[in-house]
């Protein structure tokens, strides 16, 4: 505090300078051990590989990275790319990409996977640090919710951050703030959740969308402070930039706009918790800028749900759940998030918790009932515990974009996955931070010590599972020993190896397993006919036909599927040309490449197809354009004769 001297000026007392100093190595303190202890963790991921789990088709493969990301950078603004509009995350990655000159002269890309895993791992130990000035700035907040204060002192918006004030008046000692918000960062850094999104290059999505998002939230308390003074308003212009470039990240920042309200809400009405209910309001400053962040937010919303489901839905037929069954699968979604945030084991890419298999486990419907009596728990105490209120809303808020209420493609697999839990680990974060406030000083070092050192453990133990291909999908086997998506890369990951046989048998494993009628059973089709045609090659004439004939049923099933998916037209092309039937095979052929969703593979296939069957003059263009719309491999033999193409 400061006093006045006879000038009418204030100064501070010598023997605040101790205090001040203290303070500073405490932070100091803090913040080292918020970058030391994630990258003890994590570090390992920076010597991981890509995975076969979308890492080719959004880095390696992309075509708007070929041969360079500056020959595409309007599309990557304009056009959504795998039905997302992720701009930002785009250029991110391209910027991470290499510059070569091929033995032609020519420049083009190359993808250093470490490089691209040591940026994961830089945003996410960002992101702790804001998590932990989030905190710092709310723990007060959050946990004063037990009507002590006095309406004069409590309407003080600004105290949100005066942490000298929680133990005052009390005997015993409690724990600083800042620890508290250090261990409550700290749970956001380590827990085993956030594996997932830091180990796997592909997870830049959700680290950089969380990124701008904490930014923004961050800014936005900062200007709350301010109490909407003028000369602050220009940090809610950054704070909106930074919130515009969350949703360009990608779309599920969203969840910021209602988190923000929340805290609003909240705030409110614990400042004015002793004055009649007609006084009990957001500041008008606050509605002002909150509608615009919702006008902000409307025309990213409208375009990412326009590109999301629509267009996957027709070309893929991805299953779509009737609309009076997506409460159940989000009330099951929410459900498994809060088990896993409790106890994060077995944790693999894919749980196989689809809205199909909901519907067959009907008893799992049941598990809505757990956020509904939750949320009315919270809702019912809000007044009186707001720290649980904003931790709770924080994690259902950030949730529903991806609970399933809309459907998304990677539903095909599952509902949920660890990566969607990133941005709602700042809800049990703060959680943390506000139980350790509650107890004296030993007890709350020797809790979040434990705590914090178990969930270490266990990422630890979790970050190995995603240095390859083969350690990745044999751990979802373990937890899942049905997952189709499993088997698929384990069976390409065998023919890449040359272990043919297992490949067919994973293939085989991978068409039992997934459901009728499904994208994912469609893929597994055929694969696994294209596996077959390939032994069938191989083999001597008394099983090749057999082989051959096998692979036909296989591809008409796919082809009944999805009628529209050019890859298994072209591989029918390929075995009615094995098995004589010349004319049904130029008509697959012709409808592969007359299919209006374009993919790399069948140009490259056809390539393939035409040189082996003595037509090498044939099989120029469609390799080039294999290698105009990305395919790298493409490329690579493109420098070579075609007629060595087999």
């Amino acid at each position: 505090m400061s006093i006045g001297n006879a000038d009418g000026n204030s100064r501070v007392p010598t023997q605040a300078r101790p205090a001040r100093r203290s303070s500073g190595i405490r932070l100091a303190v803090i913040i080292a051990g918020l970058v030391l202890i994630p990258l003890a963790v994590f570090m390992p991921v920076t010597h991981f590989d890509f995975v076969s789990l979308d890492d080719p088709r959004n880095i390696t493969d992309n075509p708007l990275y070929q041969p360079l990301p500056s020959d595409h950078f309007r599309q990557l603004w304009t056009e959504p790319y795998l039905q997302l509009y992720i701009p930002v995350t785009l250029l991110v990655w391209a910027g991470l990409a290499d510059t070569v000159t091929d033995s032609g002269g020519a420049p083009s890309v190359s993808f250093d996977p470490h490089k691209y895993h040591l940026a994961n791992l830089v945003v996410h130990i960002l992101n702790v640090l804001l998590v932990f000035l989030i905190i710092r700035r709310l723990v007060l907040f959050a946990g004063s919710g037990n009507g002590s204060r006095s309406s004069s002192d409590a309407s003080d918006r600004s105290d949100l951050s005066d942490a000298t004030t929680v133990a005052r008046g009390c005997t015993v000692p409690h724990l600083d703030p800042d620890w508290a918000a250090g261990f409550g960062a700290l749970l956001f850094a380590v827990h085993p959740l956030q594996v997932e999104p830091v180990a796997w290059v592909t997870g830049m999505k959700d680290l950089l969308g969380a990124f701008f998002s904490f930014l923004a939230i961050f800014l936005y308390l900062l200007f709350m402070a301010s109490r909407g003074k003028r000369k602050h308003w220009p940090i809610f212009a950054v704070a909106t930039f930074c919130y515009f470039l969350a949703l360009l990240a990608k779309p599920t920042a969203v969840v910021v706009l209602p988190v923000v309200l929340l805290i609003e809400y909240l705030s409110a009405l614990r400042a004015g918790l002793d004055l009649p209910n007609s006084r009990r309001r957001i500041p008008t400053y606050s509605v002002g800028a909150l509608a615009v962040w919702t006008a902000a937010t409307i025309p990213i919303v409208a375009i990412a749900i326009h590109v999301a489901h629509p267009a996957s839905a027709q070309v893929w037929h991805y299953p779509v759940a009737p609309t009076w069954q997506r409460p159940f699968v989000a009330g099951d979604a929410i459900t498994f998030y809060l088990t896993k945030l409790l106890a994060p084991v077995s944790l693999a890419p894919d749980y196989g918790r689809t809205p199909v298999w909901l519907m067959v486990h009907r008893w799992a419907c049941l598990r809505i009932l757990v956020p509904l009596v939750l949320a009315a728990i919270a809702w019912r105490f809000r007044r009186r515990a707001v720290w649980p209120a904003l931790a709770l809303g924080v994690v259902i808020l950030g949730l529903l974009p991806v609970s399933g209420l809309v459907p998304f493609e990677f539903q095909a697999y599952s509902t949920v996955a660890d990566r969607y839990a990133y941005f709602i680990l700042l809800g049990p974060a703060l959680a943390f931070a506000g139980v350790l406030m509650l107890l004296s000083a030993r007890p709350a070092w020797v809790t979040g010590a434990v705590v914090i050192a178990a969930l270490a453990f266990l990422s630890a133990r979790q970050v190995p599972v995603w240095s390859n291909t083969t350690t990745l999908f044999t751990q979802a086997l373990r937890v899942n020993p049905r997952s189709p998506m499993a088997y698929v890369k384990m069976g390409a990951e065998m023919w890449n190896t040359g272990q043919f046989d297992a490949a067919v048998a994973d293939y085989r494993m991978a068409v039992d397993s997934s459901a009728p009628g499904g994208p994912v059973r469609c893929q597994a089709l055929v694969d696994l006919a294209a596996a077959l045609i390939h032994e069938g090659e191989t083999n001597s004439s008394s099983t090749r036909m057999s082989m051959f004939r096998e692979a036909r049923t296989y591809l008409d099933d796919a082809v009944r599927i999805n009628g529209a998916w050019p890859l298994a037209h072209a591989y029918l092309g390929d075995v009615d040309y094995d098995l004589g039937l010349a004319a049904d095979s130029a008509s697959e052929w012709r409808e592969a490449v007359q299919s209006d969703w374009s993919d790399p593979n069948v140009y490259y296939l056809l390539a393939m197809l035409y040189a082996r069957n003595g037509r090498p003059d044939l099989a120029l263009q469609p390799m080039q354009q294999a290698a105009k719309m990305g395919l790298a491999t493409a490329r690579q033999d493109l420098q070579t004769d075609p007629s060595s193409w087999k």
